[in-house]
């Protein structure tokens, strides 16, 4: 199972296929049980929304280092499983290190080394770097998608990044058809509670589109 997570990885970050179809092609074509299903699809999905708070977290083991896709993908499970499952950290390691020996020997004593060096040494912090820099690396948006935010929405800026209990529906008012007031007094009418900021993206917890 994690061979085959790694391997769709590669698809992903490296040869550009679709996070959906690859999942998708990666469970049609090998045979998981319903625990394995789940965790393989956690792994692929939590690597690539965390790659660069991944990555970040990697380089200092691995500068200067010339790392091969399928050992570089191995790392990052290794280092998401380790901080963001509820699993044993050595079931994590040795499941690695097991599917990496079995393509290359030489590399899988270079994994064990650097996952158990990463469980000993204390978490390469963020507080040093810029705003955009750190918003970009915790939660792996492209630098310069954020810095695009900052312009457009400098003075909520940090609220695209606040982690919520509840999940909104974001809507553009196409103030060619209509106006803020006239949707106001829409959403006022049908008892719908809503947020709109800078009078053109409109939040609610119940969906407009039926």
């Amino acid at each position: 199972m994690f061979r085959r997570t790694i391997e769709t990885l590669i698809s992903i970050l490296n040869e550009g296929a679709y996070i959906n179809i690859a999942i998708n092609n990666g469970i049609e074509s090998f045979t998981f049980n319903d625990q394995e299903k789940r965790l393989y699809t956690k792994l692929v999905y939590g690597v690539v929304e965390n790659k660069l708070l991944l990555d970040y977290y990697l380089q200092p083991l691995i500068k200067g280092k010339r790392v091969k896709p399928f050992i570089k993908n191995a790392l990052r499970v290794g280092v998401y499983g380790i901080d963001f499952l509820n699993l044993a950290d050595h079931y994590i390691v040795d499941s690695i290190v097991s599917v990496v020996k079995k393509k290359d020997y030489k590399a899988s004593t270079f994994v064990n080394a650097i996952l158990r060096q990463y469980q000993k040494t204390p978490k390469r912090s963020l507080d040093n770097l810029s705003k955009i820099d750190y918003l970009s690396i915790k939660y792996s948006i492209d630098k310069s998608l954020v810095e695009l935010l900052y312009k457009q929405y400098k003075n909520c800026f940090e609220d695209f990044f606040k982690e919520v209990d509840d999940i909104y529906n974001t809507y553009r008012i196409n103030t060619i058809k209509t106006t803020k007031k006239q949707v106001e007094e829409y959403l006022i009418e049908n008892s719908i509670d809503y947020v709109i900021s800078n009078e053109i993206v409109l939040q609610t917890k119940r969906s407009l589109i039926s």
